[in-house]
């Protein structure tokens, strides 16, 4: 009998120590993940607008004036400047109605083009400065703008396929080349009118149309249009989201990523104060599971590859597909619970 009672003393004590130990495990898993998600909240340096100078040959341009009017209404604070006058300031460069550029501007270009700053054209570009690559020639637009239905860092978070209706002007028509991305056309004629490309490692977009003569005072969409082409010119994260199933989704699809919009897929992509590190926060604020959400991520020029970083809590059920050819990666997970939240942090590597 004394030995039977000694057994039992043995795995009741066994078995509260084991319960006990599985407290303490996932207890610490519970407050290691609380401590890694504050201090990543902690360490995010929001990035605001950028500050856009807008240089011309002519302060009095009516299309200088207009492009001055609808940043504003997007919440830039633009700045308007005489080419003779103008000297390297932080953010964009924006050329508009300039000709021909001065020796002067022209060395400032290549000064920024060559340290990846951001540039962005109104208009017709000039016809001197073939550093570019840009050509146009005068035209008419169209009665609709239409934004493109696929993916890009400057639709980001835009509606796929939006529609702006106008009154037809005379505008620049720019000679297309493969290197370049469209970004919006003009519905009858289906020529280009706003597009994006990398030169170098500066990032360069064109605007083809005169907002004055589009019907714009409260689209929405053209406004977050504007402030996500600034923020990819000036080199800052941008990232957009999908849901769906593992290939529409990875796809990003329209269809994907309206669903993502419509179900409560909330992302964001953030810069972290230390050099060189992202963080990402995916959210499911609908009532119901979300399967396959994605997050793309265009990342700023001079980094060359990204990798997954923090601790495995964190990592866990995270894929990272690279996407080198377009700067970009994707991330995703198999699915999201309603109201559920997950952060983790991106390591960056520069390209060689």
């Amino acid at each position: 009998m004394g030995h039977h009672e000694h057994r039992i003393d043995w795995r009741a004590i066994l078995f509260y120590g084991l319960a006990s130990a599985l407290v303490l495990v996932v207890g610490g898993v519970v407050l290691y993940s609380f401590f890694e998600k504050q201090s990543l909240l902690a360490s995010i340096a929001p990035e605001p607008l950028p500050k856009v100078t807008i240089v011309t040959q002519d302060p009095n341009s009516k299309l200088a004036a207009s492009w001055v009017s609808a940043l504003t209404r997007s919440e830039f604070s633009p700045t308007l400047v005489p080419m003779e006058r103008f000297e390297p300031v932080s953010g964009i460069v924006a050329i508009c109605g300039i000709e021909e550029v001065s020796p002067r501007l022209i060395k400032q270009l290549d000064q920024i083009v060559s340290t990846g700053g951001g540039i962005v054209l109104f208009g017709a570009p000039p016809v001197n400065y073939p550093l570019l690559g840009l050509t146009s020639k005068p035209g008419m637009s169209d009665s609709v703008l239409t934004l493109s239905e696929t993916v890009s860092p400057l639709m980001a978070r835009v509606n796929p396929g939006h529609a702006m209706g106008g009154k037809p002007v005379q505008v620049a028509l720019i000679d297309e080349t493969p290197k370049m991305s469209v970004d919006a056309r003009w519905k009858e004629s289906s020529r280009a009118a706003v597009v994006h490309y990398t030169f170098q490692t500066s990032r360069v977009v064109w605007f083809g149309f005169d907002p004055e003569a589009l019907f714009l005072p409260d689209d929405r969409q053209m406004s977050l249009f504007l402030r996500t082409a600034m923020r990819w010119a000036d080199g800052q994260p941008v990232s957009d989201g999908a849901i769906g199933t593992p290939v529409s989704s990875r796809a990003f699809s329209p269809e994907a990523r309206m669903d993502a919009r419509a179900s409560g897929f909330s992302f964001s992509v953030d810069r972290l104060e230390k050099e060189g590190l992202f963080s990402v926060r995916v959210t499911n604020r609908g009532k119901k599971r979300i399967s396959n959400p994605t997050v793309r991520f265009w990342f700023p020029p001079k980094v060359g590859s990204i990798s997954l970083a923090g601790s495995y809590v964190s990592r866990r059920r995270v894929d990272l597909v690279p996407m080198p050819e377009e700067d970009s990666v994707l991330i995703t997970l198999p699915a999201l619970e309603p109201n559920e939240n997950r952060y983790f942090k991106l390591k960056t590597a520069p390209r060689p």
